[in-house]
């Protein structure tokens, strides 16, 4: 596995910063847009990255359902 960006370390500790905040919920992409101050564009493109890196893993088709892998 590739070592992530700076980009990607941002958006795993964002995600894992909030779902320990809230109970285990994954955040929605805007909510990690707005928390990152990136365009949502911007953020699916970096998760679409990150999960064919095997960062993360996102059920298809399934809101809010990030999972940090590494």
């Amino acid at each position: 596995m590739l070592p992530p960006t700076s980009k990607q370390r941002a958006v795993e500790r964002f995600v894992i910063a909030y779902m320990a905040s809230n109970d285990g919920v994954a955040p929605s992409i805007r909510e990690i847009a707005v928390g990152l101050n990136k365009a949502p564009s911007s953020v699916c493109s970096l998760l679409a990255r990150m999960e064919a890196r095997g960062r993360i893993h996102r059920r298809r088709g399934q809101p809010r359902s990030v999972q940090v892998l590494a």
